[in-house]
């Protein structure tokens, strides 16, 4: 639901003529153009709103949009359409650039229902040549929602029309001679700048001399009259009826806006049009903008100067092979097409785009390159990219160990109480020793947790409490396994992320010291069969199933206590 300005802004509803002005109309929409920095209600009364009540209402909003510009378009039904309101519509066509001049001034109008009648004392023919009855129609029919037949008529007679003809015939004006501002100058030196012999260009304001040039970086302060240079990066139109016009510019040791407000019919376009890269000389004065919370200068007198480009005199020129972009992520600030351009400038036979993992500036380089052949087939760009190298092997063996590969080695697996080696302990530590592909050694031994064994652990690994009751300890046990294994290489399967985790937990608490080499069959079996690509790990026996199931040697047991099957 739409809601009523009393309701809106009931605050200045105390006011009576405000009241009885704005009490019944409706806030349709609100509207905030951020570029042009305009705000626009719009709202629909009866009648058409008083001009200066609105005027009032616009200035008690305007400090809760500071920056802006703010407006009211006033919608209304036809049948309050007054000479008034006609009047004060033709007067907005004006203010939005329609070029109606004094031709309206002292204007007959006449409505009748959707007629409207015009009668226009002189200039009849331009306006009817220029289509104001259509667009007069157009504008009513924007705030009442009815286009009217608009028909210009001429107030005077016709014989005083020829007659005014005539006398404008015989009024013919001497020719005259024009006398066009020098908007040139001899080239000039400035101190601090190496410019060419180019003659400057006078491009606002008065021809001065340079000298006692300000840095960008020490602007500030109190401000005052300055005189700067700095080569054009932006510019910026703001505002519809009194434009404001920025141009920011730079000197690589600070940069700052010159700010320019057109007065009421001055044409200042040419600001918006100053090509990117232009070399200005500024005299003007340094103030601070509360509205950019920034200094800005205001320019009187601005030169147009052509500093010399950079060359390379080299007698053999190079060509760079290494080159980053700004489409390389926070790494370079080059455009494609413009480094492209200057290394040919600079007489390179060929220059290489090597950005980072990224071929997107190269539809850039390509064009700038096409036009280049045109006058020199022979440069040649070059498409390259810094690729990322992403290591996607997973590795199998951990630590080094200088043992051949017919060498002995150590199959081990463990059962546990649980699968994280920070809050769970070993249950059982088993394992053979492997020579020639044969199995000549076997270990088994229960070890007493430090915790008892729950029946979810019993029911996967078959171990119960009472089998590990008189079991050796953990540092017992793992002492017994590396006495075992004799510091051969060990092999388990998921022994990286399992098996030894356990017993590097094991070995902390016992202080003993564990820096073992080992594989991992686990991801040696991914790599080898690709069907394998998941894994579940739970504490089994399972390894023995893929052993040899012959002894050749008697079980090396440790100490006083019996082997023990699992």
């Amino acid at each position: 639901m739409t809601p009523l300005v009393s309701q809106l802004w009931p605050q200045f509803m105390v006011d009576p003529a405000f009241a009885s002005c704005f009490g019944q109309v409706i806030v349709e929409r609100a509207r905030m153009l951020r570029q042009e920095r305009q705000v626009i209600f719009t709202l629909r009364s009866a009648a058409p709103l008083d001009k200066g009540l609105c005027a009032r209402l616009l200035a008690s909003l305007q400090p809760g949009y500071e920056g802006f510009e703010l407006k009211i378009e006033n919608l209304f039904g036809y049948a309050s359409m007054d000479e008034a309101a006609l009047r004060e519509l033709m007067e907005e066509m004006k203010r939005d650039g329609v070029p109606i001049n004094g031709f309206l001034d002292r204007c007959k109008i006449s409505i009748t229902g959707q007629n409207i009648r015009i009668g226009v004392c002189h200039g009849t023919k331009f306006l009817q040549e220029m289509g104001f009855e259509d667009l007069l129609a157009q504008r009513v029919a924007t705030h009442t929602g009815v286009k009217p037949k608009v028909t210009l008529q001429s107030a005077v007679d016709e014989a005083e029309q020829r007659q005014m003809e005539e006398k404008l015939e015989r009024k013919i004006a001497p020719p005259v001679v024009k006398f066009e501002k020098k908007n040139t100058a001899p080239s000039i030196k400035v101190d601090g700048l190496d410019l060419t012999d180019k003659p400057v260009t006078i491009f606002h304001g008065k021809m001065f001399t340079p000298k006692n040039l300000t840095p960008l970086k020490d602007l500030g302060g109190e401000g005052g009259k300055c005189m700067i240079w700095g080569d054009v990066f932006f510019t910026e139109v703001k505002g519809n009826f009194r434009k404001i016009y920025t141009v920011s510019i730079t000197d690589y040791t600070g940069s700052i806006n010159l700010k320019v407000r057109a007065q009421e019919g001055e044409d200042c376009s040419k600001w918006e049009s100053i090509p990117k890269g232009t070399t200005v000389i500024v005299k003007g004065d340094c103030t601070y903008d509360k509205y950019e919370h920034d200094y800005i200068v205001y320019p009187y007198d601005v030169l147009f100067v052509e500093r010399k480009k950079r060359e390379d005199t080299a007698p053999v020129k190079r060509v760079e092979l290494h080159l980053h972009t700004k489409l390389s992520s926070m790494d370079a600030f080059c455009d494609p097409g413009g480094i492209v351009r200057l290394a040919h400038r600079m007489g390179h036979p060929a220059i290489a785009i090597t950005d980072h993992g990224v071929c997107q500036g190269y539809p850039e380089a390509m064009l700038a390159a096409d036009d280049i052949h045109k006058k020199d087939p022979d440069f040649k760009l070059i498409y390259g990219c810094e690729a990322y190298f992403v290591d996607d092997m997973i590795p199998c063996v951990y630590g080094v160990k200088d043992e051949p590969l017919t060498g002995e080695f150590c199959v081990f697996d463990t059962e546990t109480t649980g699968l994280d080696p920070g809050v769970e302990y070993l249950t059982e530590i088993g394992g053979v020793i492997v020579r020639n592909g044969e199995v000549v050694e076997e270990f088994d031994t229960f070890v007493k947790p430090g915790k008892p064994i729950t029946p979810k652990i019993t029911e996967l690994t078959g171990i119960t409490n009472e089998m590990v009751d008189n079991a050796p300890s953990e540092a017992e046990a793992l002492k017994a396994f590396l006495e075992f294994a004799g510091g051969r290489i060990l092999v388990a399967h998921n022994a990286h992320s399992f098996d030894i985790r356990f017993l590097r937990a094991a070995a902390k608490r016992s202080g003993i010291e564990f820096e073992p080499t080992y594989i991992d069959t686990l991801t040696m079996a991914q790599a080898m069969y690709r069907a394998c690509t998941t894994t579940s790990r739970a504490p089994s026996t399972s390894i023995w199933s893929c052993l040899p199931t012959r002894r050749t040697v008697p079980a090396r047991m440790p100490g006083p206590w019996a082997a023990s099957s699992a």
